[in-house]
C-alpha cells in the first residue's frame, strides 16, 4: 500500500488457495532496499530468458518478496517511534519485526548492524559473534608473540631451507637439515607405523642399516616464548570467559521477550486441564496474562500431519489454475490432472485411512504434560519462581498451599516460545536415555568413515586430504543433524543444539586435528614432503581459511532452490516454500569456532604461524556468518544460553588443556627422529660409500671412520599414542609413565635431549600440571553447580532487576502455542485450541483472513469426541 491510500505499483495480490479471494500484501519495496539475488531475478526475467509470468500463475518477485519479508530478519526503520528503545549504556536500539510485518520494514545491514543488535537472535548468537571478534584478535596477538619462534624455525640457524619448503610452511618446525646415519643396533619394527611400511629406515643389499637424523633443535629461548604465549593465551581465555558470561547477562537483560514474563510447570497433574484454575493459582503471585495447558497428544498430531502431506501432494497434482480447497479433497480429485487422478484417489484413501486412525487414538485419555503461565509483569514471574522453588532435598516437606492440587510443582522460567519442541515435551528419561545411546552409535560409524575417507585422501596428497577433512567437516555434521532430529528427544531447540554442538564439536576436532596426527608417522612430523604433517596442517587451515568460507557464502542449495526450483513451481505456495532460506544452527558455527582454535592450539608449538591463520579465519567467518544469518538464513527458533554455556564452561577450558598438553608433548620431542647418539663409532663395515633405495629413490651415503652411530630412543611420550606393533601386528598404544616429562619423576632417561630442551620442558611441564588442575577445578564447579547443589539449594535464583515494563506493551508478545514446523510448509501447523488474539501468533500468513483456523490441524477432521474435550493443548487470555 502507499502512504497515499493509492495503491502502488509494488504492492502485491495475493489470492489465498483455500478460500479464493484476494489480498493486497502492503510490501512496498523498492529496488534498493531489495537483495541482490531479486534484483537479478528481475533483470533476468525481464529479458525473457528466466522466468515468464502466465496468467492465473504463480509470481516469482512475490516469491522473492515473501523471501525478504518472511524468512529473513527485518526490522523497523529507525525514523519511526516505535522503534526508539534503549540499549546496554542508553544507546538507541533496532527493534526486530516479526515475520511478514504489515508496517514499513528495512533488512538489517549486513555492513551497519551493530554487533550488539545481534542478540535479538538469541542470546547464544550475539555471545557468538563477540567471542569471535575477541578471539581474532586473541589469535592474532598470541602470532605476535610467536615471531621470535617463527623467524628461528625460518632460519638457517634452525636447519631450514625456504628454497626446499613450500611458502605455507614458512616459519613451522619443518627441518631440512637431516642427514642418513649408521644405526647397527636399529630393528625395521621400531620404524613401521600402524599401516605398515617403514618410515625414514633403509638397508643395503648388504644388510647394513641406515636411518634418517634431524639437526635442527629447539632451544631455552623458544620454549620461553612459547611458555608465555600460552601463558597469555590462558589468562585471555578465563577472562573471555568471565566476560562472555557478562555478555549473555546482558543480553537477556537488554532484550524483553515472552520468557522474561512466563513460568514452565513440569510435573503438571496428568487431569488439570481447565486453565481458568491454573490461572487462579498462580494469580496469587501476580496476575496472570494467559495460561497454555499442553496435552500428550503427539501420535495424534503426527497423523493429522500426514494427512496433511499427503493433501499437498493431491494439490500439487491439480490443473493449472484450479484452486484448492483441502476441506473438500472429493472434489479436487476431478480437478487433478488425467494422468494423475489415480494417483491422486491412491492418495484420497490413505487420507481416509489415517482420519480413522485419528478417530481412534481420539479415543485415547490424553495426559497433561506441561503448563505455561504468562504473567503481566516481570514480578509476577519472580515471585512465583521464588516461591515454588525448593531445594530438591526439601520437597518432601514442602507446605500445603504451595502445592497445587496436591502437587509439589517443579517450575521454572520459561524458554522462548519459538525454541520449545512440542512434540517431545513428555518423552521420558528412559526412552530418551535409549534413544541417546542409538544416536552415539551412528555417531561413532560416522568418525569411522570420515577417518577412512581422510586416510585414503591422504595417500595421493596433503591437498586432497585437507580437501577430505574439509568435505567431511560440512557433510557429517549434518547427518549428526538428522540423526539429532530423528532419533533424540529434546524439550527445546536450545537443549537440542547442546547435544549437536557436544558431537559435531568432538567429531571437528578429531577429524581436523587429531586424525592428521595419528595416521602420519610420528618420524615425519617436521619432514617436508607433500604427504608429511606440517604440509598436511598448512593445507588444511588454507582451506579452513578460503574453502570452508566460500562453501558458505555461495550457499549452493540455497541459490538452487530459488533461482532453478522456485521459477518452476507449479503454483504459489510451492514457490514460496523454496524462498523458506537455511535455519541457523548456532551450535555448527560454535563448532567452526572451537575447531579453529582448537588446530591452532595443538599444532602451535610445530606451526606458531597457525595463530595468524586463525586470526584470519575467525575474522573472515565472523563476516561470512553475519552476512549469511541477515541474508541467507530463514527464520530460526531463539536458542537460549545453552550452547555458550556449555562453550564456556566446557569446551574453552578444554582448548586450554589441550594447548598446553600438546605443547609440553612437542617441545619433550624435538627432533622427532627418534635416534639417539651413542658415543661410539660406528663398526668397521659402515665406513665407506653406500647405496640403497628408500621411497624410490636412490640414495648415496659417504661414512667416515669416526663417525657417530646412533641407536633407536622412542621420543614420543605422549600418551596413548600408537608407540608400534607387537608380535601380533596389534597396535601398542603408549601408557602415562613418561608424562609429564619431568625428569625427576621418570625413571627411563630423556636422553635425545640437549640440557635447554630438559630444562625448557620441565617448565611447560609445570605449567601444564597448573593449567590442568585450573581447568579440572573449573569444569567440576560448573557440575557440582548444575547438579549437587541443586540438592541443598533453591535451583531457580535470578537476581537482576525485574523491569516495569509490562507484559501488554511489549512489541512482539507471542504466546504459547502448540505448533509442529514441516518442510515443505511456508508457515507451522498449529495443535492447539487457541483463545487468544492474533497478535500471540509468532508469524503473520497476510493471505488467510483467520490464519489460526487455516493453520490449525485440530479442524481438520469432523471429530465424533466431544467437541474435542482434551484432545488438543489450549491456550486462554485473559
Amino acid at each position: 500500500m502507499s502512504t497515499n491510500g493509492e495503491e502502488d505499483e509494488n504492492a502485491m495480490l495475493v489470492e489465498d488457495m483455500n478460500e479464493g479471494k484476494s489480498f493486497v500484501v502492503p510490501f512496498n519495496d523498492k529496488p534498493s532496499e531489495m537483495t541482490y539475488g531479486r534484483r537479478l531475478a528481475r533483470f533476468l526475467s525481464s529479458c525473457g530468458c528466466y522466468f515468464k509470468q502466465k496468467e492465473g500463475g504463480p509470481s516469482l518477485d512475490q516469491a522473492w518478496a515473501f523471501f525478504e519479508h518472511y524468512s529473513l530478519p527485518r526490522h523497523f526503520p529507525q525514523t519511526l517511534e516505535k522503534n526508539i528503545r534503549v540499549s546496554i549504556g542508553g544507546r538507541p536500539n533496532l527493534l526486530k519485526a516479526e515475520a511478514g510485518e504489515t508496517e514499513p520494514t528495512v533488512l538489517y545491514s549486513v555492513w551497519g548492524t551493530p554487533e550488539r543488535e545481534l542478540g535479538d537472535f538469541g542470546i547464544s548468537v550475539g555471545v557468538y559473534f563477540w567471542l569471535q571478534r575477541v578471539l581474532c584478535g586473541v589469535m592474532f596477538l598470541a602470532g605476535l608473540m610467536s615471531m621470535p619462534n617463527i623467524l628461528y624455525f625460518a632460519s638457517d640457524e634452525y636447519g631450514q631451507n625456504a628454497g626446499e619448503i613450500g611458502w605455507r610452511t614458512i616459519g613451522s618446525a619443518i627441518c631440512t637439515d637431516k642427514e642418513w646415519v649408521p644405526c647397527p643396533t636399529c630393528e625395521e619394527a621400531d620404524w613401521t607405523g600402524i599401516f605398515g611400511g617403514a618410515s625414514r629406515f633403509a638397508t643395503t643389499d648388504d644388510g647394513l642399516v641406515f636411518v634418517f637424523r634431524n639437526y635442527c633443535t629447539i632451544r631455552l629461548r623458544e620454549g620461553i616464548v612459547a611458555l608465555a604465549t600460552m601463558v597469555f593465551v590462558a589468562i585471555a581465555v578465563i577472562f573471555v570467559n568471565y566476560n562472555a558470561g557478562q555478555r549473555a547477562v546482558d543480553l537477556d537483560e537488554n532484550e524483553q521477550t515472552t520468557s522474561d514474563y512466563a513460568l514452565e510447570v513440569f510435573n503438571p497433574p496428568k487431569d488439570a486441564y481447565d486453565p481458568d484454575e491454573w490461572k487462579e493459582f498462580f494469580e496469587q503471585y501476580g496476575k496472570v496474562d494467559s495460561v497454555t495447558v499442553v496435552l500428550n497428544n503427539e501420535k495424534l498430531v503426527k497423523v493429522l500431519v500426514a494427512r496433511r502431506k499427503l493433501a499437498q501432494d493431491i494439490r500439487l497434482m491439480l490443473e493449472s489454475g484450479k484452486k484448492f480447497d483441502q476441506t473438500d479433497l472429493e472434489s479436487m480429485i476431478e480437478h487433478c490432472k488425467e494422468k494423475k487422478q489415480e494417483k491422486a484417489r491412491k492418495l484420497l484413501e490413505k487420507i481416509h485411512e489415517l482420519e480413522e486412525k485419528a478417530k481412534e487414538l481420539a479415543e485415547n485419555k490424553m495426559d497433561v504434560s506441561e503448563v505455561f503461565i504468562i504473567f503481566d509483569t516481570e514480578q509476577g514471574q519472580r515471585t512465583a519462581i521464588s516461591e515454588l522453588s525448593f531445594p530438591y532435598l526439601k520437597r518432601l516437606s514442602i507446605p500445603a498451599d504451595k502445592k497445587y492440587q496436591g502437587t509439589a510443582l517443579i517450575v521454572g522460567e520459561a524458554r522462548e516460545p519459538n525454541a520449545i519442541r512440542w512434540n517431545d515435551l513428555e518423552t521420558t528419561f528412559f526412552g530418551n536415555a535409549v534413544r541417546l545411546v542409538i544416536s552415539y552409535i551412528l555417531v561413532v560409524i560416522c568418525l569411522i568413515f570420515a577417518t577412512a575417507v581422510v586416510f585414503v585422501a591422504g595417500i595421493y596428497s596433503a591437498g586432497f586430504a585437507a580437501i577430505a577433512i574439509s568435505g567431511m567437516n560440512t557433510i557429517i555434521p549434518y547427518a549428526f543433524r538428522y540423526i539429532t532430529d530423528g532419533i533424540e528427544a529434546h524439550t527445546s531447540e536450545g537443549a537440542k543444539e547442546a547435544s549437536l554442538y557436544i558431537k559435531v564439536t568432538i567429531f571437528k576436532w578429531i577429524n581436523t586435528a587429531i586424525i592428521t596426527s595419528y595416521i602420519t608417522p610420528f618420524v615425519f612430523t617436521t619432514d617436508q614432503a607433500d604427504d608429511k604433517l606440517l604440509t598436511k596442517v598448512s593445507a588444511i587451515f588454507f582451506s579452513e581459511l578460503l574453502i570452508v568460507p566460500i562453501i558458505q557464502y555461495l550457499d549452493v542449495w540455497g541459490n538452487f532452490q530459488r533461482h532453478v526450483l522456485g521459477p518452476k513451481a507449479p503454483d504459489q505456495e510451492v514457490m514460496d516454500t523454496k524462498f523458506g532460506g537455511a535455519m541457523l544452527l548456532i551450535s555448527l558455527r560454535y563448532c567452526e569456532l572451537t575447531k579453529i582454535l582448537f588446530l591452532a592450539f595443538y599444532y602451535s608449538a610445530i606451526f606458531p604461524m597457525g595463530f595468524f591463520w586463525a586470526a584470519a579465519s575467525l575474522g573472515i567467518n565472523y563476516w561470512v556468518d553475519k552476512f549469511c544469518m541477515l541474508r541467507k538464513y530463514g527464520p530460526s527458533p531463539t536458542v537460549g544460553g545453552q550452547v555458550s554455556y556449555l562453550n564456556r564452561f566446557l569446551f574453552l577450558p578444554l582448548l586450554v588443556f589441550f594447548y598446553a598438553f600438546l605443547t609440553v608433548s612437542n617441545y619433550a620431542r624435538w627432533p622427532f627422529d627418534n635416534t639417539c647418539g651413542t658415543e661410539e663409532t660406528v663398526p668397521s663395515e659402515y665406513v665407506g660409500t653406500h647405496t640403497f633405495i628408500y621411497d624410490e629413490q636412490k640414495w648415496t651415503v659417504m661414512v667416515a671412520d669416526n663417525d657417530e652411530s646412533v641407536k633407536y630412543c622412542n621420543q614420543d611420550v605422549e600418551p596413548l599414542k600408537v608407540a608400534g606393533l607387537n608380535e601380533n601386528n596389534v597396535p601398542e598404544f603408549q601408557d602415562f609413565s613418561r608424562f609429564p616429562p619431568l625428569q625427576r619423576f621418570v625413571d627411563e632417561p630423556f636422553t635425545w635431549m640437549t640440557v635447554e630442551q630438559e630444562q625448557v620442558t620441565s617448565y611447560l611441564a609445570w605449567a601444564f600440571i597448573g593449567l590442568s588442575a585450573y581447568v579440572i577445578l573449573f569444569i567440576g564447579y560448573a557440575f557440582f553447580k548444575a547438579t549437587v547443589l541443586k540438592l541443598f539449594c533453591s535451583p531457580n535464583k535470578d537476581s537482576s532487576e525485574a523491569t516495569n515494563t509490562s507484559f501488554g506493551e511489549l512489541s512482539d508478545k507471542f504466546g504459547y502455542i502448540p505448533q509442529v514446523k514441516v518442510g515443505g510448509f511456508r508457515f507451522p501447523f498449529l495443535a492447539c485450541e487457541v483463545n487468544a488474539p492474533e497478535e500471540y501468533l509468532a508469524f503473520q500468513d497476510n493471505n488467510a483472513e483467520y490464519p489460526y483456523h487455516k493453520h490449525n490441524l485440530m479442524y481438520d477432521i469432523e471429530w465424533e469426541h466431544q467437541e474435542k474435550e482434551h484432545l488438543f493443548s489450549v491456550i486462554n487470555t485473559y
